[in-house]
């Protein structure tokens, strides 16, 4: 997937573009892979280390999205 067929906004953090991040990455899918807005479920990401705020707001932008998950 490029850059521009993002669905969710990603900005650049202490000079590196954070558009191929994990959490991107992995929200990106599960996004592409949902065909009814009102779905209900639980998705737990783990990581080792606290999202950078570029992912944070992804998360965020994926909940909006998604409510019900």
């Amino acid at each position: 997937m490029s850059k521009e067929d993002k669905i969710f906004t990603t900005y650049v953090e202490d000079k590196f573009p954070r558009f191929n991040d994990t959490e991107a990455k992995i929200l990106e899918d599960i996004d592409s892979q949902i065909t009814d807005p009102q779905i209900k479920g639980k998705i737990t990401l783990f990581t080792e280390l606290p999202p950078c705020d570029s992912c944070s707001n992804i998360i965020e932008e994926f909940k909006r999205m998604f409510p019900n998950i």
